[in-house]
């Protein structure tokens, strides 16, 4: 889980404008991760 959110952090730093879509993305994969497991995938 933390790794996740340090991932993101990263991404933030290096692409600010796409920071909301993949903030968006995230937050999508944790919410559905209690039902299935979310797709790692990374880019």
């Amino acid at each position: 889980m933390k790794n996740l959110i340090r991932k993101a952090v990263s991404y933030a730093k290096r692409n600010p404008e796409k920071t909301k879509r993949y903030a968006r993305k995230a937050y999508n994969t944790v919410s559905k991760r209690g039902s299935s497991k979310g797709k790692t995938s990374s880019k």
